[in-house]
């Protein structure tokens, strides 16, 4: 059973959050890198969900984008990656394998001149014995390769038609990227539990800049099946530059890779080839390259665009997302004019991150007339991931100590620093503001706590826990962190708070206990 944490505790989760905001050192290491693609064509991994676990030998078909059979096949490997020799092009992709879902990816476009990287999600199906076939989606208002302004409303409109009796079970929408929820792949338009979005319009200013991009489309049924569809578009803007002002590289402050110890794979929280069973993603965190003045008179801005790119051990530089530079939010001061909300962050859910693999990342700005230098680099080297079980109080244990000793043990030994922290519930009265530790900082490389051994309690009704009571204890936190000070990298076992991410990660492991009459 999982509680909710006190304020108390709530309060002393500042060591954590203080560990995930330092800024991480740049660092490189020789490291291998994924094996060579074909010299032209597609190449990626097959996963169940950004961030999540790979899918072996799933049957991978492609077809031209205009009809007719299929020119290719292949498997993934044990690894989940796929490597497809293809002539430049407009493809369609499918996916099926036994006891997954369908998936459909449609508008894949090669340019040529080296391979493209495409990661592709399959997930589960939720029943078996329910249709695998990826549903029809039909897209409205936005076409292949059309032009539309930057700084005026996106029209769209979806419509989605599964397989059989099967309800639709989500649509996303967004500009310049795969669509998902927001927490892995920012912001983007959901629907739930419908057919059809109905007419409904996108800023390109909240996504992208200028230039060519992608107009993406996301649909899953109610057994999984996923249908994926992207349109090539250009925006471009009627706003003038403003002339002569140059635009300063940005500052890479930070970057920390996060892995977490359980899959997180829910419909509503899709979070790349992580560990069997685990999630990996790096968030990279720098300051504004440059003020915008979008409210001047007359009417004059310098349109710009954030380019982040990546390196995997010792490979190049490759560039992994376009992000706007701003967006304009909503107008607090009265002053007609929005509020600037400035870009500063990027969340790499790559399948291409890998436990032990250094990844480097730097950001360039542009805009329409000038590209910044890139700016410093950090890197980050995602931990493994590791799981903490209980050991005592023993599961069911009975004439347990008024005044117990609490223990555990992690799977293997992860990091420079081990910090944890537990929960114990009261299931008399309720309590579940029990905390072991409210001290700073918490209960660093341990593996043990005697209750109110640091006094926390002393003075109080919980000084000692009561006879002949039922308790209930879990770790409410377990991570460990690559530095105590500057970490780059943190691998969390258990996490009730969101501390690392918008949701919360389960201690595996709730004991009950009772205690001697």
């Amino acid at each position: 059973m999982q509680h909710s944490p006190p304020a108390r505790l709530l309060r002393s989760v500042s060591i954590a959050l203080l560990l995930a905001a330092c800024a991480s050192p740049s660092s490189d290491s020789p490291t291998p890198t994924s094996p060579p693609g074909p010299s032209t064509g597609l190449q990626g991994v097959v996963v169940v969900a950004p961030a999540g676990a790979a899918v072996a030998a799933t049957e991978l078909q492609v077809l031209p984008a205009a009809g007719g059979p299929a020119v290719a096949t292949t498997q993934s490997d044990e690894h989940g990656r796929y490597a497809l020799a293809l002539p430049a092009g407009d493809y369609t992709l499918t996916l099926r394998k036994a006891g997954y879902a369908a998936s459909r990816v449609e508008g894949v476009r090669i340019p040529g001149g080296g391979p493209t990287q495409l990661n592709l999600i399959q997930q589960r199906a939720f029943h078996p014995s329910w249709p695998t076939e990826a549903p029809r989606v039909d897209v409205g208002d936005v076409l292949e390769n059309g032009s539309y302004d930057a700084d005026n409303y996106l029209p769209y409109e979806v419509s989605v038609d599964p397989a059989g009796p099967l309800p639709t079970q989500m649509i996303y929408a967004a500009i310049g990227k795969t669509p998902g929820s927001a927490w892995a792949s920012g912001e983007s338009q959901a629907f739930t539990q419908t057919d059809t979005t109905g007419s409904r319009f996108l800023l390109p200013r909240a996504y992208v800049g200028l230039g060519p991009t992608t107009f993406e489309v996301v649909a899953y049924d109610a057994n999984n099946n996923r249908t994926h569809v992207i349109r090539h578009v250009t925006f471009t803007s009627v706003l003038p530059s403003t002339p002569g002002q140059p635009l300063a590289p940005p500052v890479l402050q930070s970057t920390l890779a996060v892995t977490f110890g359980k899959a997180l794979e829910a419909l509503d929280v899709r979070p790349a080839a992580a560990p069997e069973g685990a999630s990996l993603f790096v968030n990279v965190h720098w300051s504004p390259a440059a003020d915008v003045p979008i409210c001047s008179s007359p009417l004059i801005t310098t349109p710009y665009q954030y380019r982040v790119e990546r390196r995997i051990g010792w490979g190049a530089f490759k560039p992994i997302a376009t992000l706007p530079g701003w967006s304009v939010g909503q107008d607090l001061d009265g002053d007609a004019c929005g509020d600037i909300i400035y870009t500063t962050d990027y969340r790499d859910t790559s399948a291409d991150l890998q436990p032990g693999i250094p990844a480097t990342y730097r950001v360039i700005a542009f805009n329409d007339t000038q590209e910044t230098a890139p700016s410093n680099t950090r890197t980050s080297t995602p931990l493994p991931a590791f799981d903490v079980r209980l050991t005592g109080p023993a599961a069911e244990a009975t004439g347990v100590s008024t005044s117990p000793t609490f223990t555990w043990q992690p799977s293997q030994t992860v990091g420079a620093i081990r910090v944890y922290n537990g929960l114990l519930w009261d299931t008399i009265s309720g309590n579940s503001n029990l905390n072991f530790s409210s001290a700073q900082p918490r209960l660093v490389n341990r593996e043990s706590f005697t209750w109110n051994e640091d006094g926390n309690y002393t003075g109080s009704y919980y000084e000692q826990l009561q006879p002949g009571r039922t308790y209930e204890w879990q770790l409410s936190l377990a991570f460990a962190a690559d530095s105590a000070t500057s970490p780059t990298a943190v691998s969390v076992a258990a996490d009730s708070y969101g501390v690392y991410g918008p949701f919360t990660v389960a201690s595996t492991d709730v004991f009950r206990f009772t205690t001697a009459p």
